[in-house]
């Protein structure tokens, strides 16, 4: 495939620049040596072959059945024939212009709120979602945390993520985000952590924007219009996903509920070519609705959307002593001490150096500092009820 230069457009956000890319028009990739039926369109668009010439025409799908019924020319590739190369197009020129990407970030360019009408995200609100994938149940809870974390000046907004497959914690993870003043969200990195039979495996995608060249990117735009291509993030060979608008206006029904006047994007990962996720944004929702992955014939549904009642962060409480009948309670239906530091032996083994009945997000936990065998301190923290690992943090 021939290479291509590409057009983007600069737009100035308070003062934050941001790159959306967009494949050349026919006639300039013809120019470039790309033959009439090997023009790539720009996504949603259909190739047209006109019957007069034989050159190339890019144009809206309905128009090209008028078109074709009028003589005008002849469809050559509907839109979804020329998605992957049109992946790999928009990766090769982003990947040739690494040095050009150098979003440059403001500290006062951004609030402290994240509205935006697809990505809006207010603290306390819980997510749930499933997904029957060939592996198992997997469910998947997103919370909005009150905590914030400060990258690069800027103070974000951390989203809590954790997958559970068939009941077994295999992810946890905490994202930063941000709006700036024209209603754009940036995601500035997560610290990841990845699970195996209660294991921790790995840190694999953890990146924090302005630390070893890492960038942020845009997660939602102010404004998305279709055709729209933008970075998600940036850190190389380790964090590289990309997302472009291919649709407005779609109406979706999971088990939550049904919405209109939704997104649709089409999301993939530099570092994993071919693999393509369409997630769909609706107003009122602070994240994706359904996601959807073809190649797996996998679909992530919202089934819940939980909201604390809590207008500010809780402040920490002393632990209060609990009643004879609490206690009597607690016998039937928590973890002991020792049950809980087991299961947290299990998942980072080493020593315990301290152990404590505490809080994390809204639940009680029993909480215990190891110092695991490869010398790093690590808290972990176990579910009092479930017995569950909510956190494992270094």
């Amino acid at each position: 495939m021939i290479l291509l230069a590409v057009s983007t457009a600069t737009i100035s956000a308070a003062g934050v620049d941001e790159s959306i890319t967009y494949l050349p028009p026919p006639q300039k990739q013809m120019v470039n040596g790309t033959a009439a039926e090997d023009v790539i369109c720009n996504s949603g668009l259909t190739l047209m072959l006109k019957s007069s010439s034989g050159s190339p025409a890019c144009v809206q799908p309905q128009t090209a059945m008028k078109l074709e019924e009028n003589g005008w020319g002849t469809v050559f590739k509907e839109s979804s024939m020329m998605e992957e190369d049109h992946e790999k197009m928009i990766a090769e020129i982003m990947m040739a212009n690494e040095s050009i990407y150098d979003p440059k970030i403001t500290p006062s360019d951004f609030i402290s709120e994240i509205n935006n009408k697809f990505f809006a995200l207010t603290p306390g609100t819980t997510l749930v979602y499933e997904s029957q994938t060939h592996e198992g149940v997997e469910r998947i809870e997103v919370t909005v945390t009150y905590e914030k974390r400060n990258v690069m000046g800027v103070d974000t907004i951390v989203v809590w993520d954790r997958v559970w497959l068939n009941d077994e914690l295999i992810e946890d993870t905490k994202d930063w985000f941000a709006q700036d003043l024209e209603g754009n969200v940036w995601y500035f990195g997560e610290d990841s952590k990845e699970f195996e039979g209660g294991q921790l495996v790995g840190t694999k995608g953890s990146w924090e924007a302005g630390i070893d060249n890492a960038k942020p990117g845009i997660i939602m735009k102010a404004s998305p219009q279709v055709g729209d291509s933008y970075r998600q993030e940036y850190y190389s060979g380790e964090a590289e996903d990309m997302g472009e608008v291919v649709a407005l206006g779609e109406t979706v029904s999971v088990p939550y509920g049904t919405f209109s006047d939704c997104i649709k994007t089409k999301d993939w990962n530099v570092l994993e070519p071919g693999v393509i996720e369409f997630k769909y944004y609706c107003p009122g929702i602070g994240g994706v609705v359904l996601e959807t992955n073809p190649d797996y014939d996998e679909i992530v549904e919202l089934i819940d959307v939980r909201t604390s009642f809590v207008t500010e962060e809780p402040a920490e409480k002393p632990i209060e002593e609990p009643t004879k009948v609490e206690e009597a309670t607690e016998k039937v239906k928590e973890l002991t001490m020792d049950e809980a530091m087991e299961i947290a032996l299990k998942a980072v083994p080493g020593i315990v150096t301290e152990k404590q009945k505490s809080t994390y997000g809204f639940k009680t936990v029993y909480e215990f500092e190891i110092m695991a065998e490869n010398g790093i301190e690590t808290d972990v923290f176990i579910d009092i009820e479930t017995g569950n690992i909510l956190a494992i943090e270094t």
